[in-house]
This record gives structure tokens, C-alpha cells and sequence, in this order.
């Protein structure tokens, strides 16, 4: 145990680690050990689809917060990462957006040669497991089934009746590699009623695999470096002492846009003032470690319902227990679907080439983000107005009076005035579609804002009350061949040898939609970079 060795140490079980303790093994040599700081993913809630809500902020969530946001009037966000198998793909919403098209080919033109949409599609589609069956934009005998949500509700056939009302087209497919704009059901990853996270699609069909070494409550300080070369982790494994445990090839950071960099940053792995700053020794000057941080953030429209259909009726005992049996027996009942099971995007800034608003439509109230004694009602929905294309930029860095403590983490959301336009911008759409006649049997009264804004400044300011994050950051890491620039289009950090980052830190530039995808992606063409490699 004190000696072990490894080919390859991953550290992070997340949407990108399990891609990649899968892919790895397709070696018939190499052994490898994915170490994971969260649990095995046992509890029930996390395969329940509609549960998903209620896994935030509870021990499967490393529970953090932002920094006070100066352009928030100063609060701080609740900001939940998945800390068990899965990572974030076992508490996420389920949803399975690629990204636009125009995103990877920025990040190419960005440095990151390789890594244009017609070079990254093999890896979505070898992934994927679509409904549509195999075509040009789609894989069918991949890991991750594919496919709308079991259970679609009233409300989201009526905002995409709503939708087209208001002049947005119905779009079948938002991952065909088309313009995106329109409105429509998601796909989700979810399989015969059950969540598929990635440790369902990915690490379970391996997990009994001899050459694969799964630790879970093992918590990585440090990647150990010879020189400028990376030859181990130190870790603590549940109460254990700390020890080091070595990789023969490479360490692999998959541990997510917070956790990467700050791992790095206490190996003495970033920017040297920062390091000095919080007691640690300089072993490689990388300034970009930890910047460039992107997010989307949301507001929300909320509107009670006269109608008892949406997920606020599962609140009540009896209502749950009838639920949970119907899903019990046939896998489609409410319980069955995603949260956000439709929505679509929209193009509202002067020069916007792509989306860059996205609705995700909830058939409740967000009743985990605002404070639910508000809500005088039994029914209510919810519409996400989500800025999906940030100009703003933040940071993940090391507290240094506890440098092993929680990392600082800095979004930075609405720094940049053009931001808070373009997300006003999408508010007024998404009232737009809700004031359409489809809806009109399920708008009661508005909820959020508690009265519809009376002139700019007053959504504005709404606005900036109520932002939230999205959980979806991305570029602490980032992928380039620039100075700031952490890692190379091969995904190895530079300047150093037998380290990688693979996950969605290294993003040059966030996806215009959910990131659960597009990190799942980065696993499967990294995993294949490193067995070139070898």
C-alpha cells in the first residue's frame, strides 16, 4: 500500500475522469488509478431524474460559495460542484447540449489547434448513443444513451407552442451542428427513466476491470514533481495518513474548473506571486493557472399556475409517495424527466454571430435558489434566462492565510456592462414568449420578479439582484499556445512533462449551452492523445 504504482494517476471521477478510466484501459498494459475526493454514487436520488434539485447544496456537493460580486450589489453565489462519482453529471440537470459550432472553431483560432467543431465531432459522436440512430452528426453505439426526456409536461409543450407564437422556429435537434436559434424539447441523458451520469455510462461497464483502481474519499493536495516532471499525487484516502502514490507515465487533472487549478496552485503550479503570497515554493511559473474563469449566469421569470401539473405538487407527501410509484412501475411519470426538459436560444446582441441567450424552461418554482416562503402558491413554473456567451471573466485562487482550505472562487458575473445588456436583452424575450397565448392556461401571477419591471433601470436592477450561476464554469486552465496559456492543444501543462489537464477548465472559451457534453468530449480526445502518446 505505501509502495503503490501506477501507469496512470486521474485525479477527479467527473464527466471528463470517468471518460477517461474507460478509455485508458483500451491499453491492455497500462494500469491505472482514478482517485475521486467524493463517495460512491449509492444514494437513490442521484438515478431519480426529478430529484436532481435537491441534490445541491447536501454531502454529495463540496458546498461552496463566490466571492462577494462587486456588479451584484455584493453578494455571494451558492456554487455547487458534484463531489461523488460522477462528479457534477451525477447532481446536474441532465441536459445534452454540444455547444455551437462557431465555439470550437473559435477555440482553433484561439490556439488550440485540433480542436475545431469538424475535428472534435468524432469524439461527441463516439460517445453517443443517440435516438436518431447514426448519421453525419450522430454516434448509436456509444456509452451515453441520447434522447428526449421521458415525461414531457404541459407547460414545456406550451412554451414551444409559446415559442413559435412569438416568431422562434421548433427545433427538433440543437446538437445537428445547425444555428441553434429556436425553441424545443432537450435531449438528456437519461436511460429507461434513470439518470445517465458519467459514471453510469462510462466507469460502471469497467469498474471490475482488474487494471483499474477506483479510490473514492481520497482527497488529492498536491501533484509530486521531480524536477519539472510530475511523478505522483499525495492524497489522503478517508482517515488515512497523507502518502504518495506514484505514476511510471502521467498524473491526469480531471478535477473540474475549481479543483484543477487549485490543485495545481498547491503544487507550486501558477502564478509565482500568488504562490509566495500563501507560503508555497515555486516549481513552475504557469500565470495563467486559475484565470480566465467563464460561467453563465441566469435570471429567472417565475409565474404561478392555476394548474396542478408541475413538479410543486411533489412537494407534498401523498403527492411524492403516488409519484414515486408510478415511476416504480413504469419509468415515465413526472419523477422520469429532467428538470429543464425544453427551451431553446435566441440571438439578441447587435453583433452576436451565434446564440447567446438560452431558456431552459422548469415545470416549478426555483425553489432552490429563492427562498420558498415567498411563494404563496401550490403551482408555479419557472423560465431561465441564461447569458450563454459572458464576456465577463473570473478567477479560482488560493485563500493565503489556508492555501489547503476551499478555493476563492471569482466568477466575476456582469463585470462587463455588455453582459448585463444582452442578458437584459434575453428577459424581455423570455416575457415575450410567456405573454404568448399557448401559455395562457397555465400563467397565473408573477412571482420573480414580484412585479413586472417598470422601466430599464428597474429590470436592470432586478437583474443584478437576482443573477445566479448556472454551475457551468469552464477556462481556469485554459488551452492555448500563448504565455497565459496552461496547457497545449495535447492538453499537457507547459513547460512540464507527465501532467495533463483534461476536463473543462481547459475550455479556451465557454460553450454556448450546457458544458456536461462538450467536458465529456475533452475526455474522449484526450484519453486518445495520451494512448498516442505512449
Amino acid at each position: 500500500m505505501r509502495h503503490e504504482v501506477y501507469d496512470y494517476i486521474i485525479i477527479g471521477a467527473g464527466s471528463a475522469g470517468c471518460v477517461l478510466a474507460n478509455r485508458l484501459l483500451e491499453d491492455p498494459n497500462a494500469r491505472v488509478l482514478l482517485l475521486e475526493a467524493g463517495g460512491k454514487d449509492r444514494n437513490p436520488l442521484i438515478h431519480v431524474p426529478a430529484i436532481s434539485a435537491e441534490l445541491n447544496n447536501g454531502p454529495l456537493d463540496w458546498r461552496m460559495w463566490t466571492t462577494p460580486q462587486e456588479a451584484l450589489a455584493g453578494r455571494s453565489l451558492f456554487y455547487p460542484r458534484g463531489k461523488v462519482l460522477g462528479g457534477s453529471s451525477s447532481i446536474n440537470t441532465m441536459v445534452y447540449i454540444r455547444g455551437h459550432r462557431r465555439d470550437f472553431d473559435d477555440w482553433a483560432r484561439m490556439g488550440a489547434t485540433g480542436w475545431s467543431y469538424d475535428e472534435v465531432l468524432p469524439y461527441f459522436r463516439r460517445s453517443e448513443r443517440s435516438h436518431r440512430g447514426a448519421s453525419e452528426q450522430h454516434g448509436d453505439d456509444g456509452p451515453m444513451y441520447v434522447g428526449p426526456a421521458p415525461h414531457v409536461g404541459p407547460i414545456w409543450r406550451a412554451f414551444v407552442d409559446a415559442g413559435e407564437a412569438a416568431g422562434y422556429p421548433r427545433v427538433d435537434d440543437f446538437n445537428d451542428g445547425g444555428d441553434m436559434v429556436g425553441v424545443g424539447v432537450y435531449d438528456v441523458v437519461i436511460k429507461r427513466g434513470r439518470r445517465q451520469s458519467n459514471a453510469v455510462a462510462f466507469l460502471r461497464p469497467v469498474a471490475r476491470e482488474p487494471r483499474l483502481t477506483i479510490r473514492t474519499r481520497a482527497l488529492v493536495r498536491r501533484v509530486v514533481f521531480e524536477r519539472r516532471r510530475a511523478v505522483g499525487v499525495e492524497v489522503r484516502v478517508g482517515r488515512e495518513a497523507p502518502r504518495v502514490i506514484r505514476a511510471r507515465r502521467e498524473v491526469v487533472l480531471a478535477a473540474g474548473a475549481v479543483h484543477s487549478p487549485a490543485i495545481l496552485l498547491r503544487s507550486g503550479v501558477g502564478p509565482p506571486a500568488e504562490l509566495r503570497a500563501a507560503g508555497l515554493p515555486v516549481v513552475h511559473a504557469l500565470p495563467g493557472v486559475g484565470r480566465g474563469l467563464q460561467d453563465h449566469p441566469q435570471c429567472f421569470i417565475c409565474h404561478a399556475c392555476p394548474l396542478p401539473v408541475t413538479y410543486n405538487r411533489l412537494q407534498s407527501l401523498r403527492s411524492r409517495l403516488v409519484e414515486l410509484a408510478r415511476y416504480e412501475l413504469t419509468r415515465s411519470s413526472m419523477m422520469a424527466s429532467a428538470i429543464p426538459g425544453c427551451g431553446g436560444f435566441a440571438r439578441v446582441g447587435d453583433d452576436a454571430d451565434r446564440p447567446d441567450i438560452q431558456f431552459h424552461v422548469v415545470q416549478g418554482w426555483a425553489r432552490d435558489i429563492y427562498d420558498s416562503a415567498s411563494f404563496p402558491v401550490e403551482d408555479g413554473f419557472t423560465l431561465s434566462i441564461c447569458l450563454v456567451t459572458p464576456r465577463s471573466r473570473g478567477s479560482v485562487t488560493l485563500d493565503p492565510r489556508e492555501p489547503d482550505g476551499a478555493p476563492r472562487i471569482d466568477p466575476g458575473f456582469l463585470r462587463e456592462e455588455d453582459d448585463l445588456d444582452r442578458l437584459a436583452r434575453g428577459f424581455d424575450e423570455g416575457r415575450r414568449i410567456l405573454d404568448a397565448a399557448p401559455l395562457a392556461p397555465y400563467r397565473g401571477a408573477l412571482l420573480r420578479p414580484p412585479q413586472a419591471p417598470r422601466s430599464p433601470a428597474d429590470r436592470r436592477a432586478w437583474i443584478r439582484a437576482s443573477v445566479e450561476t448556472t454551475y457551468h464554469c469552464a477556462g481556469t486552465c485554459r488551452m492555448g499556445q500563448d504565455e497565459d496559456a496552461v496547457v497545449d492543444p495535447r492538453l499537457r501543462a507547459r513547460g512540464l512533462s507527465g501532467l495533463r489537464v483534461v476536463d473543462a477548465s481547459v475550455m479556451p472559451l465557454l460553450v454556448a449551452g450546457n458544458t456536461n457534453a462538450a467536458a465529456t468530449m475533452i475526455g474522449e480526445k484526450g484519453a486518445e492523445m495520451m494512448l498516442e502518446d505512449a
